[in-house]
Parts: C-alpha cells; structure tokens; sequence
C-alpha cells in the first residue's frame, strides 16, 4: 500500500516525492546541524569507561597506529573486534602520529581527536537515517527523526565516550540503507551488485561490534517475500558472498594466531557462561559485569591462568583457554540449571526492548557540575554513581514515547504489509536475539538507538497531519529542552 511519503508534492510536511536536490539538500543541512552540536559544546566529556573492563579501546587503536598490531606492543590479541580499533588508529595518525610523539602529546590531543572523528560520524549517521526514511515517510518526518536521533542528550552523552557505540549505529544504518536500496533496484545484475555490498556493509559492522552476526538468518524471510523464484536465492547468495569476501581477512588473521576459527573475535563463551550461572539483575543502569565476574567467573579464572585478579594482559593471552573452559563450565551450567539461563534469555530481550541506560545523562551531568561522585562511574559498589536523576528519568519519557509509537508503527506496517520496515525489523530482531542469547550489560543497549528513532517515527508518520504535527513538534522540543538543559547547545 502507497504510503504518504510516496506522494509526489513540494511541502516539505507532505511527502518529499522524488525530489532528489531537495533530499540531498535537507540531507546537508541534518549533517550540519548535528555535527555543529556535537562538535561545539563545551561540556567535559565522559571519555574513557570509568571503572569498567571496557575502557581499552584507545589503547589498543595507539598500539594499531604505532605498531600495526591489535594487541600490546608486536603481541597480538582476539578478544576484541578491530573496527573501533581501526578507526581511533585512523584518527590518532592524522592528529597526532603516536609513533613520533610521546604519550603526554597522545593522550592530550589524541582523545579530543576521536570525539571530534565521532562527531562526524554521528552527523553521517543521522544523514544516513534521514536518507532511509525519507525514502517512505514524508520529508519532515524524515528530518525531524535525523534531527532527534543526533541532537538528542543521550546520543551527544554517548558520543563524549572513547567508544564504540557511533561509529556501530553508523554502520547499523548503512546497512538498512544499503539492503533497502538493492531491494529497490529493478535490474538484476545491478541489484546483485548492490546485495554484495550490502553483504560487505553488514561484515564491516561485525568487524566493530558483531552484534548483527546472524543476521543472514534473519534475513532469509525477507529475501523471501521480496523477492521470486530463483532470483530470491541469486541475491540472498550474492549477500552472503559480501559478507565472506570482507569477514573472512580477518577470520584468517585470527586462525594464524590461535589455531581456531574466530570469525571476529574470542569472547563469546565467557559471556554465555555468566548468563547461565546466576539470574541477571536488568538494571540498565547498573554495570553488572564487575558483581557477577567476581563470583562466577574470577573462580573460573583462577584454575585457567593461576591468577588471583583478572588481568588485561593475562586475559588476553589466555582468552582461548578461557573460552573453552567457559564453553565447558556453560554445558555444565545448563545441564544443570536450564531455568536460570531461559529466564536470562526472556529477560534480556525485554530489556532491551523496553529499558534504556538512562543514568548515563546523571553521570553526564555530574561530571559537568564536578558533583563529587567516584572518579569510577560505574564500578561495582559506586550507588550513589548510578541512581538517575532528573536528567534520565526525562529522557527514559522520551524512549517509552518512540518506544509506544514505534510499536505502533510496527503493528501498522504488519497490517498494512508494508516492506519498508521488514529489514529493519528483521536486524532489529538479530539484534535482540543475540544479546538475550549471549549477554547483556550497562553499555549494550545503546545498540537499540538507531531503531528506537526509526520506528518511533514511521508510527507518527502514521497518524493524521494535527497530531502528527502536534507529536513531532514535541518529541523535539522535549528532547532540545533537555539537551539545552544539560549543556549541550551552549
């Protein structure tokens, strides 16, 4: 069925047609008005992962720019995805060239230089959302949803980290625009060309957080519907061809160094093992890793490395025999308590689904305010660090919103048989699913923003143009309020 945004008419609240100097137009100016929030507010960004195992990042990207080697010094490691690693490398080489100058100059000048790349990046991603949605919804919904998704307090907390998380929602989008795209192209051996970069897309995000690895699964329904007979399999083919050609370099990086076939990285089974041993809290606000490791799996460490504390260096260097022990103590686990890792696994989804780390806008703000709280924001032990203020509790009202009228737009486009959400619904649901399956914490359900965005403005665009006008104009303003408030717009 038709949608609106299909209709043919110059108003920008009524459909963009296909006016392709206008998109490319409104598309400028979301690039502009993103990247010039994020890159001019002054307040003290977040930086590196207080407290957290997950703050190594830039390390490792140095070590990749003066080295050339993902690991310490010449030492190799598997336990993480190169992508973000590649990409802080990227940047410190042209900031600051960490082979030439000392590590005062590095880490003054080389974390102001990632934020600065992750300030692109979260404008081309809102670029890349406006792109997709403008191609169904009508152009003001569009802008309005790019505008949000990099203008609002969460995404700018998110992007003062040294982390992964923007350039993941970047690739995430290009992905969606990608498939939807070679979905769309009427000849074949142009699509088949499109679908093998759409296989490639979806391999370069693995390579930075391999939160999408299954969705080839995924996507079999989709490729299904959309396409006939055996062109539907030729493109599904083509796809998985993609995916190989870029996965596979590094697959057989990690073979040469382990002897084992790591298709990204090593990590998979400690994780399973923690969501087997003990029901999780789900409180996205709370970094659970540092309370269940030192229960379950520092025993587990212990009788592998010999080790009383766990160790970076020591992990890295064990990570295989860590794996397998973790592998074998998980059988063991759901041998014997199958309960507990089925009610991690519902429990998960729902989070992430439903929750959002909020409380990530209260340490935003107290660390712009100087509130004196633990340097460690979210180590273990730290209350007082992670109860949400006023900041988050606003913002978790604008997630429930998109989250209720995405809901709605989901239901909508089911009913109505609508493919323009049938990819998005289909990495959203691999998404999903591989964190209720493997593991979920503080920093994981930032992967939802992306979605959150999309299909909370797909179901506006839904409704009648008062309430719809009434409701874009809202969310808006509830999230530049708030931003503004927390000194983002300064």
């Amino acid at each position: 069925m038709p949608g609106p945004g299909l209709q043919s008419d110059s108003n920008l609240d009524e459909g963009s047609g296909e006016n392709p100097r206008l998109k490319l137009l409104v598309g400028a100016l979301v690039f502009a008005l993103v990247f010039a929030v994020a890159f001019t507010q002054r307040g003290i960004p977040l930086g590196f992962a207080g407290g957290s195992v997950d703050g190594d990042w830039f390390d490792l990207g140095a070590n990749l720019a003066t080295y050339g080697v993902l690991g310490f010094g010449n030492e190799p490691l598997v336990y993480r995805p190169p992508g973000f690693p590649a990409f802080v490398a990227l940047v410190l080489k042209v900031v600051v060239d960490p082979a030439s100058n000392s590590d005062d100059i590095l880490n003054t000048r080389g974390p102001s230089g990632v934020l600065t790349a992750q300030a692109i990046v979260l404008a081309i991603g809102a670029v890349e959302l406006f792109l997709l949605m403008a191609l169904r919804l009508r152009l003001f919904t569009a802008f309005a949803a790019a505008l949000l998704f990099g203008t609002n307090p969460y995404s700018l907390a998110v992007a003062s980290l040294v982390h992964y998380d923007v350039l993941a929602w970047a690739a995430i989008l290009m992905l969606l625009l990608a498939l939807d795209r070679a979905f769309q192209i009427p000849d074949a051996r142009v699509a088949l060309a499109a679908f093998f970069g759409a296989g490639c897309v979806l391999a370069a995000g693995a390579l930075i957080r391999p939160v999408a690895m299954l969705a080839p699964f995924f996507l079999v329904a989709v490729f299904w519907a959309r396409k006939n007979g055996s062109a539907r399999w030729k493109a599904y083919a083509t796809f998985l061809a993609g995916f190989a050609v870029v996965l596979l370099p590094w697959t057989a990086r990690n073979f040469v160094v382990t002897g084992r076939v790591l298709p990204v990285h090593a990590q998979g089974w400690t994780a399973t093992f923690v969501s087997s041993a003990t029901a999780m809290v789900r409180n996205p606000d709370v970094y659970e890793w540092n309370a269940v490791a030192r229960r379950y799996y520092l025993p587990l460490y212990k009788r592998v490395t010999g080790e009383e504390t766990i160790e970076t260096g020591t992990y890295a260097r064990n990570v295989i025999a860590l794996e397998d022990a973790a592998r074998a103590a998980t059988f063991v686990n759901l041998r014997a308590k199958p309960h507990i890792y089925l009610l991690n696994v519902f429990t998960g989804a729902k989070a992430l689904c439903t929750q959002i780390n909020a409380g990530i806008l209260t340490i935003y703000t107290k660390a712009q305010t100087r509130t004196p709280f633990r340097p460690e924001w979210i180590a273990a032990g730290s209350r007082d660090n992670i109860l949400r203020g006023p900041e988050g509790d606003s913002f978790r009202f604008l997630h429930d919103l998109l989250g209720l009228t995405g809901v709605f737009g989901v239901c909508l486009a089911l009913k109505r048989r609508d493919p323009f959400l049938a990819v998005p619904v289909a990495i959203a649901l691999t998404i999903v699913a591989t964190h209720a399956l493997s593991y979920l914490d503080y920093y994981y359900y930032a992967v939802k923003m992306p979605f959150l965005v999309l299909f909370g403005f797909y179901g506006v665009d839904m409704l009648p143009r008062a309430p719809r006008l009434a409701l874009i104009v809202s969310l808006l303003g509830l999230s530049a309020t708030l931003s503004w408030l927390m000194g983002f717009f300064s």
